[in-house]
């Protein structure tokens, strides 16, 4: 997990979830398989023979007139419910689009807008009935390729497991407040339970707390700050945890702790140090630590284990870890251990695989071909597929989103998404919101609420265990109808109501 930027004010498919056949992303070599049973219901653009878009034929292409794209309208031959509509592009040529309906061909209302198509994409909606459907392509970078236009009433199967796992920073306001020799013991309290915002977790269901609890090589465990300033534990956690138990226990959210490893020079050696020579004394400070405080479950953030031996001694830790979770922890079988995973070299045995109950996939800092850090393809799709080539089951995997923005190409200093409440329009449509910044003379890209529910729905129709959020403390207010996490919301509640 990366430290970044937080400024609040006071108020942030292309899976080829194709069901009919198997797709190649054109410039990649990941093929996603297409029999997939989630969507419960006939393509109904199958219906219009008119054209190449609905031959059902990936190999076919629709070639629009223009350049600059244009419209193309799929006649359902009458009026029908749906929604959900996959786009299949050849290339990248799309740079923005929309989606409209009709039942007279003549009148059409926009039910949907995306800044592009990448390969593939799923474009989710509150279900429309309509019989005309209309593809514009309002900017492209050469002549739009359009293979497949697939239309469904997509009727999700219910679940009642599905995970949205929110990762929190709230340690630095905590710490200052704490520190505040003004406020009485009672005005504390308000004001750490006002910062969790209690409504976040009618969704969120595993809270995880990131970026003050560390090991070190001698199996010790301290609290930091971002800056590295250690600060005594039971003045800390003690009052924020006995504050979060009021709030969450009655959701039934789970408390999960995040331990990092010890940063700075040399730390992959120090970590190796730890969780070899001293393992027995990290392990039983862990555990401890969690049943002092009754966390729910660890999450482990080593990212970068690159060398065999550093994999071989990860693994064999893990599973020491777990088994001694099952017999130690206050909650035992019931504890979890997850881990954050990024997109890279990853060397997990089977029998450690078999011990995580689940994985936070990091899909962002993710650069796509225009420096933009979570699009959907790169950042959703391909994060999730190459997590899953690794070993991990789609049940073990949280798909990650981003509530904070990067500069475009990539620089690290982040942004919360809270902070530009000025750029954002209610519900806005497209994907990628940017912030330009004049002195720097540089765009910072921001996931929308658009992009955000299309990769819920994404992650909830493709069989995976759950979401992940970071930082839930980027996000709007859960009372404001910008916030990110309301687009995950809506969607949950509309499959499962």
């Amino acid at each position: 997990m990366k430290k970044f930027t937080i400024i609040v004010i006071s108020l942030f498919m292309v899976l080829l979830i194709s069901l009919s056949s198997v797709g190649e992303a054109m410039g990649t070599s990941s093929k996603y398989a297409s029999n997939q049973d989630y969507i419960q219901s006939e393509n109904l653009a199958l219906k219009d023979k008119s054209n190449k878009m609905t031959d059902g034929k990936d190999s076919s292409v629709y070639r629009f007139k223009t350049r600059n794209g244009g419209e193309a309208v799929i006649d359902l031959g009458e009026s029908c419910d749906f929604n959900t509509i996959i786009l299949k592009e050849k290339g990248l040529n799309v740079q923005k689009f929309s989606i409209s309906v009709s039942d007279d061909n003549e009148s059409f209302t926009q039910i949907y807008a995306n800044d592009k198509i990448e390969f593939h994409r799923l474009c989710t909606f509150d279900t429309v009935k309509a019989r005309y459907v209309k593809l514009t392509v309002e900017e492209s970078d050469n002549l739009p390729k359009i293979r497949e236009v697939e239309i469904y009433n997509a009727i999700p199967e219910k679940k009642n497991d599905f995970r949205v796992s929110a990762y929190s920073t709230l340690g630095g306001s905590v710490f200052d407040i704490i520190d505040d020799t003004t406020l009485s013991d009672t005005e504390k309290d308000t004001k750490i339970k006002d910062l969790i915002d209690a409504d976040y977790y009618d969704t969120v269901t595993d809270y995880i707390d990131i970026g003050n609890v560390r090991w070190e090589e001698d199996g010790s465990i301290t609290i930091t700050g971002w800056d590295g300033t250690e600060h005594d534990e039971e003045k800390y956690y003690g009052v924020m945890m006995r504050n979060l138990h009021e709030v969450l226990d009655e959701k039934g959210v789970n408390l999960v702790i995040t331990i990092l490893n010890p940063s700075g020079e040399n730390g992959n050696q120090r970590v190796m140090k730890s969780i070899t020579k001293n393992r027995d004394t990290l392990i039983t400070n862990m555990i401890a630590f969690c049943n002092k405080y009754e966390f729910d479950g660890i999450d482990l953030d080593w990212e970068f284990p690159m060398s065999q031996d550093e994999f071989d001694a990860y693994n064999s830790f893990l599973q020491e870890l777990k088994a001694r979770m099952k017999d130690e922890m206050w909650n035992k079988e019931e504890s979890t251990l997850s881990l954050a995973l990024g997109t890279w070299a990853l060397k997990y045995t089977p029998e450690t695989i078999e011990c995580i109950d689940y994985v936070n996939v990091m899909g962002y800092d993710i650069l796509d071909q225009d420096g933009q850090h979570s699009s959907f393809f790169s950042s959703c799709v391909q994060a999730a597929d190459y997590i899953e080539s690794q070993g991990f089951s789609k049940q073990q995997i949280n798909i990650g989103f981003p509530f904070y923005g990067t500069w475009e190409g990539g620089r690290m200093e982040q942004y919360a998404y809270n902070a530009i409440t000025e750029e954002i329009s209610p519900f806005n449509n497209f994907y990628t919101m940017k912030k330009y910044d004049t002195q720097e003379d540089r765009y910072t890209y921001f996931n929308s609420q658009a992009i955000i529910r299309d990769k819920t729905a994404y992650a909830y129709l493709k069989g995976y265990g759950g979401v992940m959020i970071f930082s839930q403390y980027c996000d709007l207010p859960s009372d404001d109808e910008r916030s990110l996490t309301k687009a995950i919301s809506d969607y949950l509640q509309e499959v499962t109501k």
